[in-house]
């Protein structure tokens, strides 16, 4: 009867919280080995990785970052302040001298970290890695407050910007300082349209572009030296109001989300003008009613794109595959460099989420049983056909933009596909159906 109960809670958490659907199953498992359990916790598994909770309680919001090693994540810690978090499991490490250690971002070299000092984000503290050392801080100015950070790959220079309102617009300011101390350098000041007031401009990791929200476009702009060059943007249009820029950090693309983060789209930095290679549907996704594409941080790979809660998109999967469904919690997000966790925090947690093992990707479109599958020989494209009476082609390259089209719609449930077989060189399927009929339907449209 415990066994029972427990296998009630496992399905009735199953939609919502995957991991803890997997705990009570095996807590039942331990009483009682029943197949139908076992279902359960491969379903648990099936759905996408299972969360690693750290609690302790936070004055604010978890904002974490991986070192470029992996060996430390810096975050809040219990004592208060900022620390480094160690791979092995050992205690944190305190940044002398933060009271809240806000934005922390690592330097490219693994060196150095940075981070606002107070929440109030209007100085900068600069620490050694691994000591924590306090080496300098660095003044911001009274209006606003940091929201952006970057280290130089030298390890030589860092940046920051801040933004405020004026007079109806959003304003932003980029400043830079030499590592080794001295004056502040005017970096760039860029003034935005008061739609895209939350939204925080972005620095390419390689220090080459600098990337800010202006309503509907995006501007691209490239750094020369120490000073960006806004008179050389580049304006990308989109068809609602951009809630988010992100770089990559090879700088190669661009993600961009708008409506509230409900479509994401993925821009090639490698073409003059930008191109689009992908856009993803987050309409849904995230938590608390927040949407997945209103924070996004890339994988170091650049494979991965992870969304608020802990959404999390392959760039190398099918256009259409859905995503791993998040169950975290807060703005911030952190992917391992190796690829192996995924971090989300919070106020109250630390999540950590293996990424280590291959997770099935699911392509969603038909309405009715899928009654019959084939790959191209290639393995770049797949056939289906369903009780929908439709007989799909999906194509399976991430880097595609392609999308999946219909091939065949029959009329009638007899007319529906029930035998499919490919051609041994591809260029199209055969479809049989329960009134005698067979079709030869060509890959390429005809």
């Amino acid at each position: 009867a415990e066994g029972a109960h427990l296998l009630s809670l496992a399905r009735g958490r199953l939609p919502e919280h995957p991991t803890e659907a997997l705990a009570y199953s095996i807590a039942s498992l331990e009483l009682v080995d029943r197949p139908e359990l076992r279902h359960v916790a491969l379903e648990a598994l099936w759905r996408g990785p299972t969360e690693f909770r750290f609690p302790f309680n936070a004055p604010f919001p978890q904002l974490i970052d991986f070192s470029p090693d992996g060996r430390w994540l810096a975050a809040f810690v219990p004592e208060g302040g900022a620390g480094l978090w160690p791979s092995d499991g050992g205690p944190p490490t305190p940044l002398e001298g933060s009271e809240d250690g806000f934005f922390p971002r690592f330097s490219p070299l693994g060196d150095l970290v940075a981070a606002s000092v107070t929440s109030a984000g209007q100085a900068l503290g600069l620490w050694s890695v691994p000591e924590g050392r306090l080496l300098r801080t660095f003044r911001l100015g009274d209006e606003g407050q940091a929201n952006l950070i970057r280290i130089s790959p030298d390890s030589k220079n860092l940046l920051a910007c801040r933004g405020w309102t004026e007079g109806g617009q959003k304003q932003h300011e980029c400043l830079a300082w030499a590592v080794g101390g001295g004056e502040s350098v005017m970096v760039a000041r860029m003034e935005a349209s008061i739609a895209s007031a939350t939204v925080f401009p972005d620095m390419d990791p390689t220090w080459s572009r600098l990337a800010w929200a202006d309503g509907r476009k995006v501007h691209v702009a490239p750094l020369e030296g120490t000073t960006v060059n806004t008179a050389a943007a580049t304006t990308i249009g989109h068809d609602g109001v951009v809630t988010g820029v992100y770089f990559d950090e090879q700088g190669r693309r661009l993600a961009t989300s708008v409506d509230r983060g409900e479509t994401i789209h993925v821009w090639s930095l490698e073409h003059d003008p930008p191109v689009l290679v992908r856009t993803l549907n987050a309409q849904g996704l995230g938590r608390g009613g927040v949407e997945a594409g209103l924070y996004l941080r890339f994988a170091p790979s650049g494979s991965l794109l992870a969304g608020y809660g802990g959404v999390l998109w392959d760039l190398t999967s099918p256009p259409e595959a859905r995503p791993l469904p998040g169950r975290g919690c807060g703005w911030e997000l952190a992917l391992e460099p190796e690829g192996r966790w995924l971090a989300t925090g919070c106020r109250s947690t630390m999540s950590f989420w293996p990424l280590g093992r291959p997770y099935p990707q699911i392509l969603t479109g038909h309405a009715a049983s899928v009654t019959g599958l084939a790959f191209t020989p290639d393995g770049q494209r797949l056939v289906s056909a369903s009780m929908d009476n439709l007989v799909r082609l999906w194509p399976l390259r991430g880097s595609s933009a392609e999308r999946s089209r219909i091939l065949h719609q029959s009329e009638g449930a007899l007319a529906q596909a029930g035998a499919l077989a490919m051609a041994p060189d591809g260029s199209f399927v055969v479809i049989g159906d329960n009134l005698g009929k067979v079709r030869v339907l060509p890959l390429d449209g005809g």
